[in-house]
């Protein structure tokens, strides 16, 4: 250290300064925050899988009539929709082996392989999603999962409760 201290002071031409480092006192740094504003909405109002749903947030859904209420998050809302499913389709398995369910980058969005996804959940026994993923995949999601079950997106309604900006 004072090897440097002398180096600089003849690049310089002018004696360092001390500096006696037990004297600073650090500040704390403490991050901004920015509080988003947050509007309640009507939650009878429709809403369709062709909209965005980034800071929003659900209060239920619609599939083919069929009413689930009290849906307060896009995660619940996505293995809601998955339960439903397989529920009334006897050739959900088919899915397992459909190349529409692998993303862009190769990953798998159900395997009966849990090694295979991020954050899985076990759906059925023996069958995974992935459920790592943000409100507009979990849409991009749903909407492949109606079109490969012939049931059209305008049959899928979303309530939402919350917005914010």
């Amino acid at each position: 250290q004072s090897d440097i201290s002398k180096l600089i002071e003849d690049f310089v031409g002018e004696p360092s300064i001390e500096i006696d480092y037990r004297k600073i006192v650090k500040k704390p740094y403490q991050r901004e925050t920015r509080e988003k504003e947050i509007h309640e909405l009507d939650d009878r109002i429709k809403h369709f899988l062709d909209e965005s749903f980034t800071n929003k947030s659900p209060a239920g859904f619609s599939i083919r009539g069929r009413n689930y209420m009290d849906v307060r998050s896009w995660r619940v809302l996505y293995l809601t929709t998955i339960k439903y499913l397989y529920q009334n389709y006897e050739n959900f398995e088919d899915i397992l082996s459909s190349h529409k369910f692998i993303s862009k980058r190769g990953r798998r969005i159900f395997s009966r392989n849990i090694t295979d996804l991020r954050e899985p959940i076990e759906i059925k026994p023996g069958i995974y999603v992935e459920v790592n993923l943000n409100a507009n995949q979990i849409r991009n999601h749903i909407k492949l999962l109606l079109k490969f079950f012939n049931i059209g997106i305008e049959e899928f309604v979303i309530y939402l409760r919350l917005e914010r900006k």
